[in-house]
């Protein structure tokens, strides 16, 4: 004899024992398994869009600190290495429970990465190549070069991590957004009720410093505003 189930307990799986209970036929068993094989990844789907949404939203710009590139006594440029990205990123993976993977293919002179970024069962795999550069040093320190490289790109995309450098001045040296840009932002908190106050206070985690008011948002982290922003409302 079967059991009544409470309209708030049933689920793909729990029809799924009342068919086996009552004896259907396999084909309607096997509808319902593929029916409940969806719904799991329904859910997987979005406790992935939950993690990554959290995590955007909590994790700050990583400033390039590190110099390279050097001529004559000046260096040519600064950049962010991996472990400098990791070191903001790895307690937030943490929390969110997002897992992260590499595998690499290597074709002739070039090397690819595979970032695989996981929540449970659900993956999503990014990708990135780059020649494996010409230096005055062996093969394996090559692709060691080449490997870091990838992986800082590959993974700072699959993310949407924002690297810049740092503002040694002041914020208002930096090149904030416009009308156009602050008409977006506008449009998306007042479309999905989101406070403003809470908005200032992620973008001004994310920057760096205090932002008082949109008109003070550095391009920097709009696009990653727009996407956290975005997400957000879709999850709601």
């Amino acid at each position: 004899m079967s059991t009544a189930i409470e309209p708030s307990a049933i689920t793909p799986l729990s029809i799924l024992h009342e068919a086996m209970e009552r004896g259907v036929s396999p084909d309607h068993l096997e509808r319902l398994l593929d029916l409940q094989e969806r719904w799991e990844k329904n859910r997987a789907a979005e406790a992935f869009a939950t993690a990554i949404t959290g995590f955007q939203a909590e994790c700050p710009t990583v400033f390039k600190s590190r110099q390279a590139g050097k001529e004559g006594d000046k260096m040519r440029y600064k950049f962010a290495s991996f472990d400098d990205v990791m070191q903001q990123a790895a307690p937030l993976l943490s929390k969110w429970k997002i897992a992260v993977s590499f595998r690499t293919e290597q074709a002739q002179a070039a090397l690819k990465v595979i970032c695989r970024v996981r929540v449970g069962i659900h993956y999503e795999d990014h990708e990135f190549t780059t020649p494996i550069p010409a230096m005055s040093v062996n093969d394996t320190q090559k692709f060691g070069a080449a490997l870091s490289y990838a992986k800082r790109y590959c993974f700072c995309a699959a993310l949407n991590i924002v690297t810049t450098d740092r503002d040694t001045d002041a914020a208002g040296l930096m090149e904030m957004i416009g009308g156009d840009e602050i008409a977006v932002i506008n449009g998306l908190l007042e479309k999905h009720g989101r406070e403003l106050d809470a908005f200032l206070a992620w973008a001004s985690k994310a920057a760096g410093f205090e932002i008082e008011s949109l008109d003070k948002l550095p391009k920097a982290i709009y696009a990653k505003a727009v996407d956290v922003l975005s997400r957000a409302a879709r999850r709601a």
